[in-house]
């Protein structure tokens, strides 16, 4: 009897340990899509069903090679609402994300995986629904609720204004810098002006006749006085 008692209780701890953990960063992913999907979330049984294939469609971009996969109670029934499954070692496994009575997540990280073996897989595959840059909330944070209507309709109109006031700051930038350009266009003139004259007056002073023709004048000038 002892023997048989400690017998039964190795087989339990080793299939304990054989079956999946939920890892935390899929605790991450269900939190993340329930917070961008609450409609879904608390919707009828078919709006819960594309939540869920949402999930595990994200498991699988995540987790390429650990074997998640949808399921259905057998091949007549219809897609389960909140079980994200894992096929492992030829059996297959299951977490329930959802509470049923309030819609929200109550998966755990570490959450060891119910053994469903006999229920039917249905293979998905990879889709990237939280290709996003922003950021996604940590597991056990509220959701932002919706925004109201009126809220929204106030940043489209200050979203409207904003576009028009960058239109207005553009179309006076290119004024300006079309009179930057005018300046700068009339100062090179006068800058090619000055060494037009500057070289001219170069040019006299360097031939030797025009020196003592200048000095010349000046000292006939002196003499007259």
């Amino acid at each position: 009897m002892k023997w048989t008692f400690m017998t039964v209780m190795l087989v339990v701890a080793t299939t304990a340990q054989a079956q999946p953990r939920m890892p935390e960063q899929g605790v991450r992913i269900v939190h993340a899509l329930y917070a961008r999907n609450v409609e879904l979330a608390k919707g009828d049984d078919a709006q819960r069903r594309a939540l869920t294939r949402k999930m595990i469609e994200q498991f699988i971009c995540e987790f390429p090679d650990d074997g998640y996969t949808g399921k259905s109670a057998d091949p007549g029934r219809p897609f389960s609402k909140d079980s994200i499954a894992r096929r492992s070692e030829g059996r297959l496994y299951s977490w329930d994300w959802q509470n049923g009575s309030t819609r929200e997540p109550h998966v755990r990280a570490g959450q060891v995986a119910s053994d469903i073996t006999g229920q039917h897989p249905i293979p998905l595959g990879c889709v990237n629904h939280l290709g996003s840059s922003q950021p996604d909330p940590e597991p056990g944070a509220d959701p932002l609720p919706p925004l109201p209507d009126e809220v929204l309709d106030k940043l489209s109109a200050l979203y409207a204004e904003f576009q028009a006031f960058k239109l207005e700051v553009r179309a006076e930038w290119v004024i300006e810098a079309a009179r930057m350009a005018e300046l700068q266009a009339s100062l090179e003139a006068h800058r090619e002006a000055s060494r037009q004259v500057r070289n001219k007056v170069l040019a006299y002073l360097s031939n030797w006749k025009n020196l003592v023709a200048i000095v010349g004048g000046v000292v006939a000038g002196v003499a007259t006085r």
